[in-house]
């Protein structure tokens, strides 16, 4: 009997290969409840193996505790802008309109630290877009502080939906592609979050999340 071969795998060629028509999530949720979160930083490379004078900081961090199965207002929020030391990269302004002003009386990130923490751990879930940077830059922040983290299981909106359209997309890309529209107000942690808030519930009501 001759034999196919499928990713490495031998298929007799009778057998039907019935493959779902996008992925199981790779967490699960088993909670309607979740913590979305954003930041905006210094840098764009959270990179382990820079010097840590040269590692990328928290300007500013936004998260909220939303239940994605109904359209309410979110449960509990956490807004911070942060100074990060010295002074804010042109480019960043740029690209955020956070201002060297706007954080010359903002609390250092190892002030915050333990509030930051404590929101973290204590969610179910955290959805987050682009979850690997926030979660990188976040470690890296609390690791400088001394705090220690156990993370609660973390949903990342790119990694879920590159099979939507073949390819990584933009938080505000996914936006459009969802409701054909942008969004207004893009990096900044609190407007990005409620974008993503959105996304998450479109993406939960059609069995994505």
């Amino acid at each position: 009997m001759s034999l196919r071969s499928v990713d490495a795998l031998t298929i007799p060629p009778e057998v039907d290969l019935c493959l779902p028509s996008f992925p199981i999530p790779s967490v699960p949720l088993r909670s309607s409840l979740a913590l979305c979160l954003d930041t905006e930083t210094t840098d764009l490379s959270p990179n382990r193996t820079m010097r840590d004078d040269r590692r990328p900081r928290v300007i500013e961090f936004y998260g909220c505790l939303v239940d994605l199965d109904c359209d309410q207002p979110p449960l509990e929020e956490l807004d911070l802008l942060i100074d990060p030391g010295f002074p804010v990269p042109e480019k960043v302004t740029k690209i955020t309109h956070i201002t060297q002003d706007m954080l010359s009386d903002q609390p250092r990130f190892p002030e915050v630290a333990l509030r930051v923490r404590d929101f973290l751990q204590d969610a179910p879930l955290i959805i987050a877009h682009n979850a690997s940077f926030d979660k990188e830059v976040l470690d890296m922040e609390l690791e400088r502080a001394r705090v220690p983290i156990r993370w609660p299981p973390v949903v990342c909106t790119v990694e879920e939906t590159i099979w939507l359209v073949g390819r990584r997309l933009s938080l505000g890309d996914l936006h459009e592609h969802l409701f054909r529209e942008r969004f207004k107000d893009a990096h900044r942690a609190r407007s990005d979050v409620m974008a993503l808030v959105r996304v998450a519930r479109e993406l939960r009501r059609r069995g994505i999340l």
